[in-house]
């Protein structure tokens, strides 16, 4: 390669402490013999010739720059495409919207949960009251529910927090007399945890309901209020409340650094999903990428960290921690 291509090529790639000296373009050009019209003394042309050697070594090694720059360290090994792993068997993620009927004494319930990423629990449903309970005959089946709560988790225990609010209308006998039920309210709190083995969620239930009836007869009205608390009540998770989940990456390389950018997705086995900005640095040393995914839109707040090594067909996941659907998720490898 002529010198004063090799000059051009450095000045593009080096960095600044190799920036060339205008002075050196002068013996960029081809070698030449050039007469020596006026012959200097000795001593002098010593020094001129020591000073061109100087100047052509510093050219050699600008040279050697130039094809240094034209071979960059290999990246065979960046996090470049679409990658998807199952990840329950390595760490569980639970997700337990779906379908409800829970019975407490006369209390029925029948609601639909969804859970978001940050684990916030809402839903709506329908709820009845009938049997006979402190001497009253209720007949209570339209009532109108809203159901909230979360679901937190750390390791193998996660706590489900689980309140209802209703009301709804009705009749009533007390004593042989008929009675309108004008208006019933209820709430309602759940707590407990979800047992994997058995695969439902165990716990406590207080539930408070107050109903104001009228005489049908005499129109006279009269109210009535309590508060009763249920133990070791259980009800079934819905199906599909497995603890698996899906992640998927699509990661390419950025510029000629040592990341990787993209996107992430999680999907639950409820069918849940979240959506999440990724970064990924590779290591050369180790051959491993660091991989961090921050929530984005309704999954903000959440996240998670991986550290992986791309396969033919997905990622070799070595390690993870984060935060995701209400809970902490974790995974070594042994």
């Amino acid at each position: 390669m002529p010198l004063a291509r090799i000059i051009v090529a450095v000045s593009r790639c080096a960095p600044p402490c190799l920036m060339i000296h205008k002075e050196l373009v002068e013996y960029a050009g081809e070698p030449r013999i050039i007469p020596n019209k006026n012959p200097m003394p000795p001593a002098m042309g010593r020094r001129k010739k020591n000073r061109i050697m100087k100047k052509l070594q510093i050219l050699a090694l600008l040279g050697s720059a130039a094809l240094l720059c034209a071979a960059p360290p290999s990246r065979a090994g960046m996090l470049n495409g679409s990658y998807t792993n199952q990840m329950g068997d390595l760490a569980p993620l639970w997700d337990i919207s779906g379908g409800y009927t829970n019975v407490a004494d006369l209390f029925t319930s029948i609601y639909t949960l969804n859970q978001a990423a940050s684990g916030k629990l809402t839903g709506d449903g329908t709820f009845s009251f009938v049997g006979t309970y402190d001497g009253i005959d209720y007949k209570l089946t339209n009532g109108v529910l809203k159901v909230g709560g979360a679901l937190t988790g750390v390791g193998e225990t996660q706590k489900v927090h689980i309140t209802t609010a209703g009301s709804g209308t009705g009749t009533a006998t007390y004593g042989g007399v008929a009675l309108k039920i004008t208006k019933f309210t209820e709430v309602s709190q759940f707590l407990g945890e979800v047992d994997k083995t058995s695969r439902q969620v165990a716990g406590t239930l207080t539930f408070s309901g107050a109903a104001t009836f009228e005489d049908i007869a005499t129109g006279k009205t009269k109210s009535a209020s309590k508060t009763v608390t249920f133990k070791n009540v259980t009800f079934p998770l819905p199906t599909n409340a497995t603890g698996d989940w899906t992640l998927t990456l699509d990661l390419a390389p950025k510029g000629m650094t040592i990341y990787s950018t993209g996107s992430g997705t999680v999907v639950t086995s409820a069918g849940n999903s979240a959506s999440y900005n990724a970064t990924a640095a590779y290591s050369a040393k180790t051959g491993a990428s660091a991989i961090l995914l921050t929530g984005t839109g309704e999954s903000k707040g959440s996240s998670l960290s991986l550290k992986v090594t791309p396969t033919s067909t997905n990622l070799d996941i070595q390690a993870l921690t984060g935060s995701l659907f209400g809970q902490s998720v974790q995974y070594k490898a042994p």
